[in-house]
């Protein structure tokens, strides 16, 4: 005779599908005491007719619970708490930012068979190019067109990542008169490859939109009147960390400044998916003078650690010197998933 769970079944408070609800209330009740350590959760048609749902949402909730480590099905038996140690706390890490989490099972096993089919122990075993497979960059530009114009291939470094790309263009362009301007509260990893450098920041004042003009245009003209370079870093959209977004007129503004102050501009543009339908880019206003930044990781998975780079044409050469000195080409595999596969175009932001 198999004994009774000694859980009583509720969904947990939210707007989350139902599924996840269910599994949400029983980690809350597992990290509570109320279902003890290896006690067994109800049958799963006894717990669909408990609360009134599919027999579906209850066998993807378990589902949920075994994915977490948190339960465990026992041919024969039924279904079991699990008896790790449970700990959930209220507090919410906003020192990452991280998309939400839409990549489904299928679409990753879908994409992992793919791969095996598409590179081969040759393609492997070939140091890649460092800036990256040129097939590769072609798609990648075709697909980033619909956030950002200017997009070119030609001009595109594949990176490990965005931060990646960043840490090339300070290291190319560093020198001992080179100063950084970015918002008064500025990208914490902005903050950490200028920390290893020894480069200076330079806050500027900003507004809703993010960056003023008239304090931008100010702090250039004293570096210039010290004999000094000013680099000019700026996240146009949703700024981290403060989500400010500049508007059209800002961003011209912003350039017309950079180009009258000969100002290099430094655009990490890794929420251009995230933004409005006529979103303008800075590599569209000044492309002789943008090092335009992008990112696989936040419009995808954390997990597709995969930076685009697009340069000025005559300063290819400098970031490729570093990128050579470092051994830091992109990986093969994650520029592969992304090519083999169909991520991009399943993404619901792709359709918008």
């Amino acid at each position: 005779m198999q004994l009774k769970s000694p859980w009583e079944p509720r969904l947990a408070v939210g707007s989350e599908p139902i599924y996840q609800r269910l599994a949400a209330a029983i980690a809350e009740d597992l990290s509570s005491g109320k279902i003890p350590p290896g006690a067994r959760l109800p049958a799963h048609r006894d717990l669909s007719y408990q609360l009134g749902v599919g027999l579906g949402t209850v066998t993807k909730a378990y589902g949920l619970l075994e994915r977490q480590g948190l339960a465990s099905s026992v041919h024969g038996r039924g279904m079991f708490a699990t008896k790790k140690n449970l700990t959930i706390t209220k507090a919410i890490d906003l020192s990452v930012n991280v998309p939400p989490n839409i990549m489904s099972d299928r679409l990753l096993s879908g994409t992992l068979a793919s791969l095996a089919s598409a590179i081969d122990a040759k393609t492997f075993g070939a140091y890649t190019p460092p800036q990256g497979i040129f097939q590769h960059r072609l798609a990648l530009a075709g697909w980033l067109q619909r956030y950002c114009a200017s997009v070119d291939a030609e001009r595109m470094i594949l990176c490990n990542s965005g931060q990646q790309a960043l840490s090339i263009v300070l290291a190319a362009l560093l020198a001992p008169d080179l100063c950084i301007a970015t918002d008064d509260l500025p990208f914490p990893g902005l903050q950490m490859i200028a920390g290893l450098l020894s480069l200076q920041l330079f806050g500027i004042k900003t507004d809703f939109e993010g960056i003023l003009p008239s304090a931008f245009d100010k702090i250039a003209h004293e570096i210039a009147a010290k004999g000094k370079r000013l680099i000019l870093f700026t996240n146009p959209t949703a700024q981290n960390p403060t989500g400010k977004t500049m508007s059209r007129s800002r961003l011209k503004d912003i350039a017309e400044i950079c180009r009258h102050r000969d100002v290099l501009i430094i655009e990490d543009d890794v929420y251009s998916a995230f933004s409005a339908r006529e979103h303008l880019c800075f590599l569209d206003l000044v492309p002789e003078r943008t090092y335009y930044i992008n990112s696989l990781a936040k419009i995808l998975t954390p997990g597709m650690r995969l930076g685009i780079l697009i340069a000025p044409s005559d300063q290819l050469g400098n970031l490729l010197r570093v990128i050579h000195a470092q051994g830091s080409t992109v990986s093969p595999i994650a520029s592969l998933v992304m090519y083999s596969g169909s991520w991009m175009e399943s993404h619901p932001i792709s359709r918008r």
